[in-house]
């Protein structure tokens, strides 16, 4: 749909009109924002004249973003902007303190939202509010989202933040962008590239200084205001649209594998379904006559964006979700991948005075959204509202064998599942260097085993035919060749590269959508470290120490959705029960969105790398292990292999070995503690599945989905007997989920550390002959008796204690001595287990303990 000059300059006005502040903040010029932004325009007008097509609506955009601030303004352009501007970041209505230069200058560095998240906390101004590094958002610089330091004088006094030459290389960057212009096709391909430099520039450059405390990124904000613009011009009444897309049970299509050798197709499948998620959004966009500005999140399977309420939305609407149907989902994917979407009406000027909140928009989507997952494929399945019983009756025929054979048709050898007659044509093999390169796979299959074959962390090409339905290449950037007419998408973008001469001549840019994926997967390479290949699940297995056993771990976060719905609701007078401030602006939501999705996309690509790498070590490690070029460290490593099969949004899915997974596991929530401001209302539960690689991945994910439903349950706030009033702490860690299953047993997050240190100790005492393999065997069936006794109440399981005593005094002490103090205090805290003084609390922290050593000692 082609864009009108207005269209245009609300656009790059959006984008534009506090770019002036992103000068400010580095080079300390004591100008309005609005004055450095007009001659920042001006310095590229060149550029922009050719986008805008003549001098007249140049002045116009200049004139947006002199003026956005102006009240008195009667231009349509500039209210429109100014009432975008005033939307987006809601602490700001009613009020401007930058239309004076006059503002705080020292404010210039960000503080993170995870600290001013509540839900039913006492006391959250207690919690410690943390600040952000100003880095460039890259791939080296993973750990910058991070909030390092605790007051705005630690990170003066720390010498960080960007130099005044990072201006000169944004603008730059921006004329490299401005310079892809040709035609009218390429302007939502300079608006994308534009979001992605204002992304990596200014991701946690804050975009209010009137409060030392600001939490908005200049990015969200510039963003969001660009999209709410366009929404304003586009609407027909004061009502915007809220469109919720979400592709419910990717998971189980992602897992959905009967190949005895699942590594390269399952990362494919799960990076599909990303870059399909990503290709729905675009499609919903186009329909409507949107940019990526009015996408406001985009995360896992699920996307939102801010549309205009006009005329032609419901039908422009209904034929982007009919198409993302029929011609994708039914014919490449015949009903076994769904999608769900919902086109939420609101009152901007209601939410603009505060009469509703932005959390409660979401909260009511989200809640239509639900029930509409029961109405799948309802606009097919009841065309016109008719029902036709012969459309619930697939009447698909499959392909059957040239000879006889004892299947009546050919199923896909990585699936299983039969391939449809109609798609005989688009049947393909698997790659010649695959071992069942002479099994047929259908061709979806193949797009997704062509994607998941690749090792490439950044810059990722992928490009799609123009009906979406075959995979043309997968390659990197530097060997790309453009095809006519096709879709594209750009997996994990390095703008550095990316934004080189020669590889902008080489029309890369256009028709091509980007997304961040987290993809990363340990590799194996050939005798001469040349061959690069995913590490195949077989092989991952043997490099265990102890038994060959491989873990899936899965994580989600706990309450997610009354996070992002009431977590910003503001600071409460616990005496009156009364908000006194809203946190919930778009721009603060979008912001909080963002950081989620930056944790569980590129910054876990870059975690994993070096944790892989040994790179990530405790204190005790670095004692251990001065010298990271030993032998005795490599060997120390050397199971420190993962496996990424899906991470986005909110879930996370990782394989790795059974020895290594948790110590993974408890540094990445650690990690994630720190991200979030060591907030006692954010965290995650977790799953750890052991498998052999053999074992059906269908099934181990099953598996992994019960265990995760168990630990919800067992530590799940309802479960508690009280009431919310007089516990304010009912969703804090240690009350509410925040646990890990394994071995059966659920213990807390917080009980990682313990079960590790003691783990080791217990192999330590074993390799030392202080501790036999039997005597390890008869404290797992004591432990296990222990559990019996409190779930069954046999008397009979009370003899563990007894058992135990006995044990110890003729398998352990000598002369009524343990042999180590260590030891000692072990086996003195088993035997108090119960009471208020003992380490190991509770007799299930012991059988995982028990369970994880034999794991680790087994040969």
């Amino acid at each position: 749909m082609k864009m009108n000059q207005e269209e245009k300059i609300l656009l790059l006005g959006g984008l534009f009109h506090d770019v002036g502040k992103f000068q400010q903040r580095i080079t300390h010029d004591r100008v309005k924002h609005q004055e450095l932004g007009s001659v920042f325009i001006n310095n590229l007008k060149e550029e922009f004249v050719k986008i805008l097509g003549d001098n007249q609506a140049f002045a116009l955009l200049h004139e947006v973003i002199r003026e956005h601030h102006n009240r008195e303004s009667k231009s349509d352009l500039v209210n429109i902007l100014r009432s975008a501007d005033h939307l987006s970041a809601s602490e700001r209505v009613g009020f401007d303190k930058e239309d004076s230069w006059k503002e705080k200058w020292s404010h210039k560095f960000m503080t993170s939202l995870f600290s001013k998240i509540y839900l039913n906390d006492d006391n959250p101004k207690s919690r410690s509010v943390r600040y952000y590094d100003q880095r460039l958002l890259t791939e080296k610089n993973y750990d910058i989202i991070i909030p390092q330091f605790e007051t705005e004088d630690d990170v003066k006094s720390s010498n960080v933040g960007y130099h005044e030459g990072t201006f000169s290389e944004f603008t730059e960057d921006v004329k490299s962008v401005l310079s892809i212009y040709n035609d009218e096709t390429d302007f939502n391909t300079v608006i994308e590239l534009l979001l992605v430099v204002f992304e990596k520039y200014m991701w946690s450059i804050p975009d209010f200084t009137g409060s030392e405390l600001t939490d908005i990124s200049l990015f969200n904000h510039t963003k969001d205001v660009a999209g709410l613009a366009h929404a304003f011009y586009k609407s027909e009444s004061e009502n915007l649209n809220l469109i919720i897309g979400d592709l419910p049970g990717i998971q189980k299509y992602i897992f959905n594998v009967a190949s005895s050798k699942p590594a390269k197709i399952l990362r494919g499948r799960s990076i599909y379904v990303q870059i399909l998620t990503r290709q729905f959004a675009s499609i919903i966009l186009s329909k409507l006559g949107l940019t990526d500005s009015s996408l406001v999140m985009l995360a896992g399977g699920k996307f939102y964006i801010i549309a205009p309420d006009s005329k032609d939305f419901v039908i422009s609407y209904r034929n982007a979700v009919e198409y993302i149907e029929q011609q994708i989902l039914i014919k490449n994917f015949n009903y076994q991948l769904n999608f769900s979407s919902v086109a939420h009406s609101f009152n901007y000027n209601k939410l603009k005075n505060k009469e509703i909140r932005f959390g409660d928009i979401i909260d009511q989507a989200s809640y239509e959204l639900l029930l509409k997952r029961n109405q799948l494929f309802s606009n097919i399945l009841f065309e016109k509202d008719d029902f036709d019983e012969n459309l619930f009756v697939l009447q698909d025929q499959f392909i059957t064998p040239s000879s006889n054979k004892d299947s009546d048709s050919i199923k896909c050898s990585v699936t299983g599942i039969p391939i449809r007659k109609t798609v005989e044509d688009r049947v393909r093999y698997l790659d010649k260097e695959s071992e069942n390169a002479d099994n047929k796979v259908d061709l979806q299959v193949k797009n997704e085993y062509e994607v998941g074959s690749q090792i490439t962390k950044s810059n990722l090409i992928v490009e799609l035919s123009e009906d979406y339905s075959e995979i043309v290449s997968v390659c990197n950037i530097k060997n790309f060749r453009p095809t006519p007419n096709t879709n594209r998408i750009l997996l994990n973008p390095n703008l550095d590269e990316l934004l080189q001469k020669e590889n902008l001549n080489k029309d890369l840019l256009r028709r091509t959508k980007i997304i961040e994926v987290a993809n990363y997967a340990s590799i194996e390479t050939n005798e001469k470290g040349k061959f690069q290949n995913v590490l195949d699940f077989s092989e991952m297995e043997k490099l265990n120490k102890g038994a060959q056993v491989l873990t899936l771990i899965k994580g989600d976060v706990d309450n997610l959705g009354l996070i992002m719905s009431s977590g910003l609701v503001g600071n409460k007078n616990t005496e009156e029960n009364q908000v006194t401030e809203d946190l919930t602006g778009i721009s603060r939501t979008t912001t909080l969105s963002n950081h989620l999705k930056y944790f569980f996309s590129f910054s876990l690509n870059g975690f994993l790398e070096d944790w892989e790498s040994g790179k990530i070590l405790d204190e005790k490690e670095k004692r251990l292990f001065p010298d990271r070029e030993s032998p005795e460290f490599v060997e120390y490593i050397k199971d420190r292999k993962v496996y990424t099969v899906f991470a986005g949004g909110d879930d996370l899915l990782l394989v790795t070995p059974q020895s290594s997974s948790l110590k993974l596991l408890k540094t990445l929530n650690d990690t994630f503690n720190n991200f979030v401001c060591d907030n006692p209302e954010v965290h995650i539960s977790y799953s750890l599945t052991n498998f052999k690689h053999s074992t059906p991945i269908r099934i181990v994910a099953e598996m992994a989905e019960e265990n995760q439903s168990e630990v919800k349950r067992s530590f799940n706030a309802d479960n508690f007997d009280f009431r919310l009033e007089t516990h304010k702490d009912l969703f804090h860690s240690k009350n509410d989920k925040a646990g890990t299953r394994l071995f059966d047993s659920n213990i807390k997050n917080s009980d990682l550390a313990l079960l590790i240190s003691e783990t080791e100790l217990l192999i330590k005492e074993h390799g030392q002959n202080n501790l036999s393999s039997g005597l390890i065997r008869n404290l797992l069936q004591f432990s296990k008796m222990m559990s019996d006794y409190r779930t069954k109440a046999s008397t009979t399981d009370l003899m563990w204690y007894p058992l135990l005593t006995y044990m110890i005094n003729r398998k352990v002490k000598f002369r009524n001595r343990y042999p180590t103090p260590e030891l000692e205090e072990f086996f003195n805290s088993i035997l108090k287990i119960n009471k208020s003084d003992s380490e190991i609390d509770n007799e299930s922290m012991l059988y995982p303990i028990i369970c994880n050593t034999i794991y680790q000692i087994r040969k």
